[in-house]
């Protein structure tokens, strides 16, 4: 990423005039407004905050935020530049062991080339009581370590000392960057609450931030304008029969736009069932440089367009020219004997190669490490080396193959108002197989049959990287169905013992997560259906294990100990693993993600001997969602000497939003309400 160092003498030109003999130099001096403080004193701790116990509006808080202050500002440096001066400061009351993580502060800080984020003026404390009074430990200058993340960031991390449960720990520190596009975001939200977040933006007329704000929480927005002044000094001397130097000053004035933001009593983000990452939904503020503009200069534009962006990475050494060249894969590609053989043939010979040839390290990446080589002949490598191999090897097979950026569901959602890579972290393929038929595909999953992404890759659009064709796809949009049918045939002996079958199948991402299980450990997830009930379960067939086109299908034996009770309280659906709602709270503000639309199906035939009759049996129910979202069916039939329950319950859709998660929890209350009831069976 290209470093930006905006020179105040773009408008004002260093120069010389030769003809007189009298050179000018500028000497700049930048007056910065006084910064705005940080709410509370470094250092001033009241007794009282150390000697709290618990946060009275959450009491289950393992820790609470007090404060956390951020101010950033803008400074000239003479022949430098603008730079960002980055302040924080932030006080945090540790109530629990569990919240003792929070004394381990890391402060990312970006490099490009030989310039570096530099962070300065760290002081932490941690604040204790004995015997009534106020003590506090210093952090020591050696335990501040810098580790390395990749080639552009980097953590200076420490961990305060001397913490315990009722400790107040407090910290702040100073971050300069010449990066102008790194203004730093804002969280308001943590997983502890927040009772007070303030950040303060301090930015000069020639710069043009985009804004995003994200949460729902109100934030504070307080608007005003300052002055700030530049002051240019000349110095001239002349060449003579006597030298003199003479100086000249000039001002510039300028003004800044200040923004404050506040947010108060924020609550902890709590993950909840069935959404995609927190960070989604966390109360946030970030910037986004778009222009510069100063005085008798053109703009100048720095937030690129999606269709730049597609460039730099089909010309990127590390990505786009390794699809393209990787000579070596395309003797491997004719080994493969594909002649003759349909595009979808070609496809799948490909994919099963690659897949028993490379296995995933784990990482996720958007670049290779040095080449496609060396990964593919040691038959590991990251997500980008996997899938960018299957690209160059189908483009080589005469399969047109692109590469698709996308973000995974714990990274996050990609903004598509900002062209911007880093929200970015994983690579899938897009393999043509006409000009209107394509497949998706991840080499890096051997659960999955070909054309099926793993479900981490399940989140909103990607974007194609392709000379001809570039542009956003819905990852989600062909993701298939996902079912699961327990079908059960039980009967009841005179005797009082229940004995029958349980028939599992399994189909979609139901299917590749029993099978990624079961290839684990076999033993454990045969015993695990042997244990899932009272009954007594003979061994587990289990059938296509490694068909991966065919549904994963489980059969067991059961029966149960004798039954000598004149009443039988039969529970039909005890291999159902839908046992409680996962919806408890009353609201919910962030939506409700499955992933992929599903449906579980339930099929139970109970004979009865003819020593029993059935004293009650459930009423039949049936449930919808609004526009179809979701289905739930009950219904029971008997016969003389037989009862047949089948349940289906849908859902049919992957989102649902805020304003939904009513409906939704309620449809949830009843479906399992009427699930849980039993068939009451008497004997004669």
């Amino acid at each position: 990423m290209v470093i930006l160092k905006i020179l105040i003498y773009h408008t004002f030109i260093m120069y010389k005039i030769i003809g007189n003999g009298v050179s000018f130099l500028l000497i700049l001096n930048c007056f910065n407004l006084i910064a705005q403080k940080s709410p509370k004193k470094f250092g001033d701790v009241d007794l009282k905050s150390v000697e709290m116990n618990t946060y009275p509006i959450d009491s289950n808080a393992e820790a609470v935020v007090l404060f956390d202050f951020g101010l950033t500002r803008f400074q000239y440096v003479k022949s430098q530049g603008f730079e960002l001066i980055f302040q924080r400061h932030k006080r945090i009351k540790i109530l629990r062991s569990d919240g003792y993580k929070y004394a381990t502060v890391e402060i990312p800080v970006y490099r490009s080339g030989n310039s570096k984020e530099e962070v300065r003026s760290i002081k932490a404390y941690t604040y204790n009581t004995e015997d009534g009074t106020l003590e506090k430990v210093k952090l020591s200058k050696k335990s501040i370590i810098e580790e390395e993340v990749d080639k552009h960031w980097s953590n200076i991390k420490f961990t305060l000392p001397n913490v315990m449960e009722g400790s107040v720990i407090e910290y702040s520190y100073e971050i300069t960057s010449d990066f102008i596009f790194n203004l730093q975001s804002w969280p308001f939200q943590d997983f502890i609450p927040t009772v007070y977040s303030e950040y303060n933006v301090k930015i000069p007329e020639y710069f043009y931030y985009q804004k995003v704000s994200k949460g729902y929480h109100p934030i504070e927005v307080n608007r005003s304008q300052s002055n700030g002044t530049i002051t240019l000094t000349s110095k001239s001397r002349s060449e003579g029969t006597v030298t003199q130097t003479s100086f000249q000053s000039s001002v510039i004035n300028y003004s800044t736009n200040d923004q404050q933001f506040v947010v108060r009593n924020v609550p902890a983000m709590t993950v909840e069932p069935h959404m995609t990452t927190p960070y989604n939904y966390m109360s946030k503020i970030e910037f986004e440089l778009e222009r510069t503009q100063f005085p008798q200069q053109p703009v100048e534009t720095f937030m690129e367009s999606w269709s730049q962006l597609n460039e730099k990475y089909l010309e990127n050494e590390f990505f786009g020219k390794q699809v393209k060249g990787s000579g070596f894969l395309k003797k491997e590609v004719e080994n493969l004997d594909l002649a003759g053989k349909t595009s979808e043939e070609k496809v799948a010979s490909i994919f099963d190669h690659l897949r028993s040839k490379m296995s995933w390290n784990g990482y996720y990446s958007r670049y290779v490490g040095s080449n496609l080589k060396r990964p593919y002949e040691d038959g590991k490598g990251n997500v980008s080396e996997i899938n960018l191999t299957l690209a160059s090897m189908l483009n080589k097979a005469g399969i047109k193959a692109d590469p698709v950026l996308l973000s995974t569901r714990r990274h996050g959602y990609v903004n598509e108002a900002f062209a911007k890579s880093d929200q970015f972290n994983y690579v899938i393929c897009k393999a043509y197989l006409s000009d209107d038929k394509y497949l998706l595909l991840d080499a890096t999953s051997k659960s999955l049959p070909v054309g099926r992404l793993p479900r981490r890759c399940l989140n909103g659009n990607g974007w194609v990287v392709s000379a001809n064709n570039p542009g956003w796809i819905n990852i989600n949009k062909y993701v298939g169905s996902t079912s699961k049918t327990i079908e059960s045939h039980f009967s009841l002996d005179s005797d009082g013992i229940l004995a029958g079958n349980v028939h599992f199948v399994y189909k979609g991402y139901e299917a590749e997560s029993q099978r990624s299980n079961y290839w684990k450990d076999k033993d454990s997830y045969a015993e695990s259906y042997r244990t899932s009930t009272s009954l007594d379960v003979s061994e587990a067939e289990i059938k296509n294990d490694d068909e991966l086109d065919q549904p994963f299908e489980v059969t067991i034996e059961v029966e149960s100990l004798d039954e000598q009770s004149d009443m039988i309280y039969f529970h039909p659906f005890m291999y159902d693993d839908l046992k409680e709602n996962p919806f408890k709270k009353e609201k919910r503000d962030f939506p409700v993600d499955f992933t992929y639309p599903f449906k579980k199906q339930l099929i139970v035939s109970l004979e009865l001997d003819e020593s029993y009759e059935v004293v009650e049996i459930p009423e039949p129910k049936i449930l919808t969602l609004p526009n179809g979202a979701g289905k739930f069916m009950y219904q029971v039939t008997q016969m003389t000497d037989k009862i047949s329950i089948v349940s289906l319950f849908s859902i049919n859709k992957s989102v649902f939003i805020p304003e939904e998660y009513p409906y939704l929890k309620s449809f949830y209350d009843q479906a399992l309400a009427k699930k849980n009831e039993v068939i009451v069976i008497k004997r004669k």
